[in-house]
């Protein structure tokens, strides 16, 4: 499982396939669900970048079911599932709500990649919104902070390549003042969805203390509004 882990999220896909055959197949022989399960949400990630999205629905829902059916549902290693599952989707809502789920599930995860892919999903099924466009330049982010992101880096740059975020400032404007250590703190949460009322009670503080880092912020990297911060702090690397 792990050996097929490592190629799917190096996007080597042609070789993760036996792997992947191999671990489900003695998953299911000495009844491990944990190894079933994980395999099943990595191969849905496989198949749906081997150009079969109905098969990558099909696995991606097998491991979410078998998650539920045996109280597995809260773990990290189900965020590619959910985001296989935003994918491949009919509905616009349906893939919403599996988008969020994996960007949540991803968050508790160690792997870089795995958040940056499923951010990159989350922005992909959001259209043009401004909750997408928090999710791809948080993509953006991870991606650039990672020394090889594997499969999620080629999908982050097409997503940014759609939108028009490719191309970055080669005169970006140096920060007005450094951001103190609690701005910067802020400036992370910025970056995503969350509202400042959550992110105040993500930081244990009073959201009257997060608007008044927000206006530093704002200040300090010389722009008006979040969404403009967040665009400017990954040009400076702050991201």
């Amino acid at each position: 499982m792990t050996l097929a882990i490592a190629r799917v999220m190096a996007g080597r896909i042609d070789e993760a396939r036996p792997l992947l055959d191999d671990a489900a197949a003695l998953a299911t022989a000495e009844g491990h669900t944990f190894v079933e399960i994980v395999t099943a949400a990595h191969d849905a990630l496989a198949e749906l970048h081997a150009g079969r999205p109905e098969r990558a629905a099909a696995r991606a829902r097998w491991a979410l079911e078998r998650a539920d059916a045996r109280r597995y549902d809260q773990m990290a290693q189900l965020a590619l599932a959910h985001s296989v599952a935003a994918r491949t989707a009919p509905e616009p809502e349906a893939a919403a709500v599996a988008a969020r789920r994996g960007v949540e599930l991803a968050r508790r995860s160690s792997a870089p990649i795995v958040l940056a892919y499923a951010l990159a999903a989350a922005a992909d099924v959001g259209g043009t919104g401004d909750e997408a466009a928090a999710f791809l330049l948080e993509a953006q982010a991870v991606v650039g902070r990672s020394a090889d992101p594997g499969i999620a880096g080629p999908y982050v740059a097409r997503l940014a390549a759609r939108h028009g975020l490719t191309a970055q400032p080669a005169d970006a404007p140096a920060l007005v003042e450094q951001l103190t250590a609690r701005e910067a703190a802020v400036l992370r949460y910025l970056a995503s969805p969350m509202s400042q009322r959550e992110i105040a009670g993500e930081l244990f503080v009073s959201l009257n203390t997060v608007k008044t880092h927000c206006r530093a912020i704002f200040r300090k990297l010389g722009v008006g509004d979040r969404r403009a911060a967040v665009a400017a702090a990954v040009r400076l690397g702050l991201l």
